[in-house]
């Protein structure tokens, strides 16, 4: 990611940061916790990336849901059209011929694909529209991922009595990490002359296109934690997922 991009994405994290010295205190004693799986049905473009920090830096992407598109740049759709809108030999022909004949399409919530991703305390899930992923490559989400402090490196444990993280140190808020995503894929999307995922795929299927995307951007972060017994007096549990 260019320096000015990186920039702005991490002053947009605002108070989330701790410094690396902590980080790298907590890195040293931590341990990790497999708190199960995550379940993810997912229709059309928007989509989920699971980021986990490597033990000696950085991060990396351990699980992603697939783009569902009947064409390129013509991803399913949630909808229920009367049927005289979208019935009839239309909807027999191909998908993609369809489209090209400007017959809507249904896709219904039996298209979604489902997964199931084996989660560890510290995980980031990045929860976002098409306009992050057609602006951000997923290396450089990883790289802001890195930037921010987990609940799992600040020590923390999700207390259920206080419906809140409780630790020595602070982490990052997930919804200024999130803002932080959203507003470097902004920054990316209104560049002319940056490389971009779209601009790869518009190229893989003989289209120019050259740049960012100008698109809708929605983004939600949240971390993977362990939850404390409602006592406060037992150890930790393993189990709770949540930001």
């Amino acid at each position: 990611m260019s320096g000015d991009a990186i920039g702005a994405a991490s002053h947009g994290l605002g108070h989330g940061w701790i410094p690396r010295d902590v980080t790298r205190a907590a890195d040293g004693a931590r341990r990790t916790f497999h708190v199960g799986h995550i379940g993810v049905a997912n229709v059309g473009d928007s989509g989920l990336r699971q980021i986990r920090r490597e033990p000696g830096g950085g991060a990396r992407v351990v699980a992603r849901t697939r783009e569902q598109q009947h064409c390129f740049n013509c991803p399913f759709q949630l909808s229920s059209l009367p049927s005289e809108a979208g019935g009839g030999a239309g909807r027999r022909r191909a998908r993609p011929e369809a489209v090209q004949a400007g017959i809507l399409l249904q896709d219904p919530p039996s298209a979604a694909e489902l997964y199931s991703f084996s989660a560890e305390e510290g995980d980031l899930i990045v929860l976002a529209t098409d306009g992050l992923y057609d602006n951000l490559w997923d290396s450089e989400l990883c790289e802001l991922a890195a930037l921010a402090a987990s609940p799992l490196e600040a020590q923390q444990a999700y207390c259920e009595a206080r419906a809140a993280l409780r630790g020595p140190a602070p982490s990052t808020d997930p919804g200024k990490l999130a803002a932080a995503i959203a507003h470097a894929a902004f920054y990316r999307a209104r560049d002319p002359a940056a490389s971009t995922p779209f601009q790869e795929h518009a190229r893989e299927h003989g289209l120019v296109h050259a740049g960012g995307k100008m698109d809708d951007i929605t983004v939600v972060c949240a971390w993977v934690v362990r939850s404390r017994p409602p006592s406060g007096t037992g150890p930790a549990a393993e189990g709770a997922a949540g930001p």
